[in-house]
């Protein structure tokens, strides 16, 4: 009868449970929101500037 070596219960090693790992949760990677990024605005580039 072994006391310290059970049969079967890994304490520190769970069958199906990633505590850090959300399955879909992704807050740091939104799906389709780029606040840094716009789809089209060109902030510094003009559609038409003149020679000097």
């Amino acid at each position: 009868s072994p006391p310290e070596s059970p049969p079967s219960s890994p304490a520190e090693s769970p069958p199906d449970s990633p505590p850090e790992s959300p399955p879909d949760s992704a807050l740091e990677s939104p799906p389709n929101y780029s606040p840094q990024s716009p789809p089209t605005s060109p902030p510094q580039s003009p559609p038409t500037s003149p020679p000097r």
